[in-house]
């Protein structure tokens, strides 16, 4: 009743002052690597099976290239950052490539490092694809565009 609403036990409950609020985040965007200018970052040796690298990116006001490297860090012939395909796109799922090889198979199974050269953009996942479509094998939690199940195959 009124009364009661006019007292301070009614506006001190448990729900008094609350609120309610939704954030919606990218697909793998709670954080990423970002620069105002330009910077790299060299991943620890990883050794994959799949064919195409793939990122998670937004480089719609710069670009990013990237390298595959020996162990030791020297790049690796025809997959350097200056024959790597520039990605200047904001997507979730973007296939990098290098103007003259068809994909990473020649690479597979092999200890490698990825060098990204990213220039006013920022990077938020990669992961490197049996598919050309850049399916994961993970699991989509609460889904999102495109996605039907649990899992992105």
């Amino acid at each position: 009743n009124e009364q009661n609403r006019n007292t301070l036990e009614y506006w001190s409950g448990m729900y008094a002052n609350a609120s309610m609020g939704l954030a919606i985040l990218r697909r793998d965007g709670f954080a990423s690597m970002e620069t105002n200018d330009q910077g790299t970052l060299l991943t620890r040796p990883v050794r994959f099976s799949g064919q195409y690298l793939f990122v998670n990116a937004d480089a719609r006001t710069g670009s990013m290239r990237v390298e595959l490297c020996e162990p030791n860090g020297n790049a690796i012939e025809g997959f350097t950052h200056e024959e790597c395909v520039p990605v200047s796109i904001d997507s979730t799922s973007k296939m990098v490539q290098w103007k003259h090889q068809p994909n990473l198979s020649s690479l597979s199974g092999r200890h490698v490092r990825i060098r990204f050269y990213v220039n006013r953009s920022k990077l938020y996942a990669f992961w490197i694809s049996p598919s050309e479509n850049g399916s994961s094998g993970g699991a989509t939690a609460a889904g999102g565009p495109g996605l039907t199940g649990t899992w992105n195959i």
